[in-house]
Protein backbone atom coordinates (compact mmCIF):
# COMPACT_ATOMS: atom_id res chain seq x y z
CA UNK A 1 0.00 0.00 0.00
CA UNK A 2 1.03 3.91 -0.25
CA UNK A 3 0.24 6.98 0.27
CA UNK A 4 -1.58 9.69 -2.15
CA UNK A 5 -2.70 13.31 -3.02
CA UNK A 6 -5.25 14.86 -4.85
CA UNK A 7 -5.51 17.75 -7.07
CA UNK A 8 -8.96 20.14 -7.28
CA UNK A 9 -12.50 19.98 -6.49
CA UNK A 10 -14.10 17.51 -4.25
CA UNK A 11 -17.05 15.22 -5.08
CA UNK A 12 -15.77 13.87 -8.35
CA UNK A 13 -16.42 17.43 -10.32
CA UNK A 14 -15.61 17.87 -14.22
CA UNK A 15 -12.33 18.29 -14.77
CA UNK A 16 -10.70 17.00 -11.39
CA UNK A 17 -7.54 15.28 -11.21
CA UNK A 18 -6.46 12.24 -9.05
CA UNK A 19 -2.96 11.20 -8.27
CA UNK A 20 -2.18 8.04 -6.21
CA UNK A 21 1.18 6.68 -5.61
CA UNK A 22 1.43 3.21 -4.49
CA UNK A 23 4.04 0.66 -3.88
CA UNK A 24 3.25 -2.06 -6.65
CA UNK A 25 5.05 -4.88 -8.35
CA UNK A 26 5.31 -4.37 -12.84
CA UNK A 27 3.69 -8.41 -12.37
CA UNK A 28 1.68 -10.49 -10.68
CA UNK A 29 1.50 -14.26 -10.73
CA UNK A 30 -1.09 -16.96 -10.04
CA UNK A 31 -1.09 -18.24 -6.74
CA UNK A 32 -1.73 -17.02 -2.93
CA UNK A 33 -1.33 -13.70 -1.68
CA UNK A 34 2.41 -13.02 -1.22
CA UNK A 35 3.56 -16.21 -2.84
CA UNK A 36 7.10 -15.01 -3.92
CA UNK A 37 7.73 -14.64 -0.52
CA UNK A 38 6.56 -17.97 0.51
CA UNK A 39 9.06 -20.18 1.86
CA UNK A 40 11.46 -20.14 5.07
CA UNK A 41 13.44 -17.19 3.80
CA UNK A 42 12.54 -15.01 0.43
CA UNK A 43 14.78 -15.60 -1.92
CA UNK A 44 16.12 -12.50 -3.57
CA UNK A 45 18.41 -14.11 -6.35
CA UNK A 46 17.53 -14.77 -9.73
CA UNK A 47 14.46 -12.66 -9.96
CA UNK A 48 12.74 -14.43 -7.47
CA UNK A 49 11.10 -11.93 -5.89
CA UNK A 50 9.79 -9.04 -7.82
CA UNK A 51 10.43 -5.65 -7.44
CA UNK A 52 8.45 -2.95 -5.71
CA UNK A 53 8.02 -0.21 -7.43
CA UNK A 54 6.90 3.45 -6.92
CA UNK A 55 3.36 3.47 -9.28
CA UNK A 56 1.73 6.86 -10.10
CA UNK A 57 -2.01 6.20 -10.82
CA UNK A 58 -3.62 9.68 -12.85
CA UNK A 59 -7.72 9.56 -12.64
CA UNK A 60 -8.74 12.72 -15.09
CA UNK A 61 -12.58 13.11 -14.49
CA UNK A 62 -14.71 14.58 -17.23
CA UNK A 63 -18.24 15.05 -18.38
CA UNK A 64 -19.07 11.72 -18.88
CA UNK A 65 -16.36 9.10 -17.73
CA UNK A 66 -12.87 9.17 -16.83
CA UNK A 67 -9.09 8.96 -18.27
CA UNK A 68 -6.60 6.38 -16.25
CA UNK A 69 -2.81 6.89 -16.53
CA UNK A 70 -0.14 4.64 -15.04
CA UNK A 71 3.17 4.98 -14.67
CA UNK A 72 6.25 3.69 -12.73
CA UNK A 73 8.32 6.76 -10.96
CA UNK A 74 10.75 7.79 -9.41
CA UNK A 75 13.44 6.47 -11.50
CA UNK A 76 12.20 3.04 -11.33
CA UNK A 77 14.04 2.12 -8.32
CA UNK A 78 13.01 -0.86 -6.13
CA UNK A 79 11.44 0.64 -2.81
CA UNK A 80 8.82 -0.27 -0.31
CA UNK A 81 6.58 1.31 1.89
CA UNK A 82 6.07 4.19 0.71
CA UNK A 83 4.54 7.00 2.87
CA UNK A 84 3.77 10.85 3.30
CA UNK A 85 3.93 13.13 6.37
CA UNK A 86 0.69 12.20 7.89
CA UNK A 87 -0.47 15.83 7.62
CA UNK A 88 -0.82 15.62 4.17
CA UNK A 89 -2.22 12.47 3.36
CA UNK A 90 -5.01 12.68 0.81
CA UNK A 91 -4.17 16.41 0.51
CA UNK A 92 -3.04 18.16 -3.18
CA UNK A 93 -0.27 20.23 -1.48
CA UNK A 94 1.88 17.27 -0.22
CA UNK A 95 5.46 17.77 -1.16
CA UNK A 96 7.86 14.67 -0.56
CA UNK A 97 7.01 10.69 -0.51
CA UNK A 98 9.64 9.01 1.77
CA UNK A 99 9.90 4.88 0.91
CA UNK A 100 12.77 2.81 1.77
CA UNK A 101 15.15 2.41 -0.82
CA UNK A 102 16.50 -1.27 -2.20
CA UNK A 103 18.69 -0.47 -5.26
CA UNK A 104 18.70 1.69 -8.29
CA UNK A 105 17.84 -0.54 -11.12
CA UNK A 106 14.72 -1.50 -10.25
CA UNK A 107 15.77 -5.17 -10.09
CA UNK A 108 14.35 -8.50 -8.14
CA UNK A 109 13.28 -7.17 -4.68
CA UNK A 110 16.58 -7.47 -2.31
CA UNK A 111 16.46 -6.10 0.96
CA UNK A 112 16.26 -2.17 2.09
CA UNK A 113 19.83 -0.82 1.57
CA UNK A 114 18.71 3.11 3.09
CA UNK A 115 15.95 5.43 2.75
CA UNK A 116 14.65 7.98 -0.54
CA UNK A 117 12.62 10.80 -1.02
CA UNK A 118 10.83 11.49 -4.04
CA UNK A 119 8.86 14.66 -5.28
CA UNK A 120 6.28 14.41 -7.35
Amino acid sequence: GGEGGSEGGGGGSDGETIRLYTAAWPVVGAGPFLGDWGGDVPLYDDGKINPTLLLETTLRLHEGGASLERSYVAGGACIDHPHVDPRFEGDGRVRYIFMSWCNAEGESGSPPGGHCRFDP
